[in-house]
């Protein structure tokens, strides 16, 4: 295995990891920014930041594609690393509209399930799953093209 290929394993896995902790915390932050306006009736700061964050989100998904894709080796494990991240996200978004089995609630699984439905389904958690499920199919697509 080259140094290269090696490498480009440790930047797809960060990739992924501190795009899940970015969208989690903008996700939080709209939270704590909603509880904020609808205790204080200050309603511009949740306005704004749910008109610029998307955009902002976009570019930057569209922009981390356009680097991956062009400048990083992208192995064919890497592409199962972002399918099975993006199905992860899919599958939780999925899971809201099922019930949870009683002997899961309490686990993690279901901690987790209850964390994101408490962010709602304008998340960009969600968008992120689907940008990386994509992202991960495309590479699928390119390796065997």
């Amino acid at each position: 295995m080259s140094a290269k290929v090696s490498s480009s394993y440790v930047v797809h896995l960060l990739v992924v990891l501190v795009s899940i902790i970015f969208a989690y915390f903008i996700d939080r932050t709209a939270l704590v920014l909603q509880d904020y306006a609808s205790s204080t009736f200050h309603f511009i700061y949740i306005i704004v930041f749910r008109l610029v964050v998307p955009i902002f989100a976009a570019l930057l998904m569209l922009a981390l594609a356009w680097y991956l894709f062009r400048f990083v080796v992208s192995p064919l494990k890497t592409a199962f690393l972002y399918v099975c991240f993006g199905l992860l996200g899919v599958i939780s978004f999925a899971s809201n509209f099922v019930s949870l089995p009683m002997f899961l609630r309490d686990t993690i699984i279901g901690q987790f399930r209850a964390s994101l439905s408490q962010i709602g389904f304008g998340s960009i958690y969600y968008w992120l799953s689907c940008y990386l499920l994509v992202l991960g199919i495309v590479s699928l697509v390119r390796k065997n093209a």
